[in-house]
């Protein structure tokens, strides 16, 4: 009877674990990994698929990424246009996944790519930002973010977007806004309480406190980035437009949209021009591209090149990565404002 009464102690005691257990989750690159972990904390961790010292741009599939996916219940990307390679897989390998692609996320706010001509760039963007400052106290933006959630609706997963290189494409560097990041964080917690209801409470739970978590570190980076904003510096890779939209930069030159794309002696000398005129402080390079010509770009010791990483290569995944991603980012552009 004992005998008994303890095996079916153990069957529902193994019933409930299962009943309970996280789905298998992979997220493509390290800050969508780190959001969809602070999410997922208490009942299990997502898998990251691209490396942190890779481009998610030119990233090759690895037999082990292919089994992530494979096994996977639900996978985040931000989309084809910033990872190409995960297309073809997760109609091929993740067919009984549910692959959410944050780009059309509700309630995230997408940004044209731009023309990397930034004096008329910044004429068009400080406009957005004009608008952005009537509705500081908005904390959702609703009705601009439903504008921009129906038009990327429209598009569909299956709609051929092209790279987020080409002109008139959209700029997918999306959770470089930390509002993205908060709506990024409740469509994984409502897509994980559809896969897991058992777990759907913490889901949520987790959702709203890294909300709020969002809106000190927020508050904290704008008083930080203060007087940094002004600061005129360069940059390799357009890949922080969403930040500047956000927190302000004075980016006076990109050196390219297209990472992979050897820079014209046109180009340089084009740069060049620019930060004669506008008195450059920083030129900043990427940890996951080569830019040799850009570092041939600064005139002397008095304009130092230092690392501005979007993706957070050398930062430990797991939910502290993405808060930790932005600080960083802050912190480069005030050392270089204060020299």
């Amino acid at each position: 009877m004992l005998f008994r009464l303890l095996a079916f102690a153990a069957i529902v005691a193994l019933s409930a674990g299962t009943a309970s257990a996280a789905p298998k989750v992979a997220a493509s690159i390290a800050p969508v990994h780190s959001i969809v972990a602070r999410v997922m904390a208490g009942a299990g961790a997502p898998t990251l698929l691209v490396p942190q010292d890779a481009s998610p741009h030119d990233f090759a599939l690895k037999p082990s990424t292919a089994r992530a996916i494979a096994e996977a219940n639900v996978v985040f990307w931000i989309g084809e246009a910033l990872e190409p390679f995960l297309e073809r897989p997760l109609d091929n390998l993740g067919q009984d996944a549910d692959a959410v692609a944050l780009m059309e996320a509700p309630g995230v706010l997408t940004l044209p790519t731009r023309d990397i001509d930034l004096e008329d760039d910044h004429a068009a963007h400080g406009q957005e930002r004009d608008h952005d400052a009537d509705q500081e106290h908005d904390k959702d933006h609703a009705d601009h973010d439903k504008d921009h959630d129906a038009h990327d609706k429209d598009h569909g997963r299956g709609h051929e977007h092209g790279h987020a290189h080409d002109h008139g494409a959209i700029d997918p560097h999306i959770w470089l806004d930390p509002r993205n990041a908060r709506a990024i964080a409740q469509t994984a917690a409502e897509t994980l309480a559809a896969a897991d209801p058992a777990n759907a409470p913490l889901y949520r739970a987790n959702a709203v406190a890294f909300d709020r978590e969002m809106d000190g570190l927020e508050a904290r980076l704008k008083t930080k980035l203060a007087g940094a904003a002004a600061t005129p510096i360069v940059i390799f890779h357009d890949a922080y437009q969403y930040f500047e939209h956000r927190f302000g930069l004075n980016v006076v030159a990109v050196a390219t949209i297209n990472p992979e794309t050897p820079l014209s002696a046109r180009r340089l000398s084009d740069i060049r021009k620019r930060m004669a005129d506008a008195g450059v402080k920083c030129i900043f390079v990427e940890p996951q591209f080569s830019a040799a010509a850009l570092r041939n770009l600064a005139p002397g010791p008095d304009v130092p090149i230092a690392t501005l990483d979007p993706l957070g290569a050398v930062i430990p995944t797991g939910p502290g990565h993405y808060p930790r991603l932005l600080e960083d980012i802050v912190e480069a552009a005030s050392r270089c404002a204060n020299g």
